[in-house]
């Protein structure tokens, strides 16, 4: 399987200034052939990626997930993984159908005054027909603030201005919750790509236990009372040491 020269090939071929460039990468295994690194290989990749949008598709469980989802990262591109024995024809076929009719690409959002922090996904992907875009995030302002989305539609930019009341609502107190799940996601997502950090396994359990989320670093344990206390220890080891040898897995079992 050589990844890196076949990422290397397909980069070879010009990017169409009039649309946008898509390359997608099909794989069922390891890079084997070649530069097998995958530090090197998603090195070589983003210095040649330029304005494509990388897609990743995996088949199976032998593949290594942090590489494809290294490569999508920052092109506005996804990766998606399916089953051993899933149907190859119907994962691919619903895969090109996502990318094959984008409505909107280059989105950009015209903030004014109002300062946007922590905002999922960090970079706006392409917008594809039947998609959706969901961006959650924090913002230091008040008041009723103009914000305005812009986007490439048939080669002409087309922008949707519209207002967001920023002095808060009871009936909108589910919203952040709803940024912290996309938040632990997001973090979650760059550990399983760029390894165990401190400052993002901290953030995740401070997030966790906030506003109740349960995540791969957090458990929420509620005991009775005439429960074996030391059934419940023994419970604990094992949760920490499945916990271990979760965050030094690679396989796309855990990515399906």
């Amino acid at each position: 399987t050589a990844i890196d020269r076949a990422l290397s090939v397909a980069m070879e071929a010009p990017v169409p200034k009039d649309r946008p460039s898509f390359l997608v990468v099909i794989t069922d295994g390891l890079p084997t052939v070649g530069e097998t690194d995958p530090v090197a290989i998603l090195k070589h990749a983003k210095a040649a990626a330029g304005d494509r949008r990388l897609f990743a598709f995996g088949v199976g469980y032998d593949v290594n997930t942090r590489l494809l989802d290294g490569l999508c990262q920052g092109t506005r591109g996804t990766s998606s993984y399916v089953r051993p024995k899933e149907n190859l024809e119907i994962a691919l076929s619903s895969f090109y159908e996502k990318i094959a009719h984008p409505v909107m690409t280059d989105l950009k959002l015209d903030r004014g005054s109002v300062r946007l922090s922590e905002l999922n996904p960090p970079e706006f992907p392409d917008l594809f027909r039947g998609g959706e875009l969901r961006v959650t995030g924090r913002y230091t302002g008040k008041g009723k603030q103009a914000l305005v989305l812009s986007g490439d539609v048939g080669g002409t930019r087309e922008n949707f201005r519209f207002e967001a009341d920023l002095d808060g609502n009871r009936r909108n107190t589910f919203i952040p919750r709803m940024w912290a799940i996309s938040r632990v996601g997001y973090l979650q997502e760059q550990v399983r790509i760029n390894g165990s950090q401190k400052e993002l396994i901290d953030e995740i359990r401070y997030l966790g236990r906030k506003y109740g989320i349960i995540t791969e670093y957090t458990s929420f344990l509620i005991v009775e009372d005439n429960v074996d206390r030391r059934r419940v220890d023994e419970a604990k080891r094992a949760f920490h040491d499945g916990q271990a040898a979760m965050d030094a897995a690679e396989s796309g079992a855990l990515a399906v």
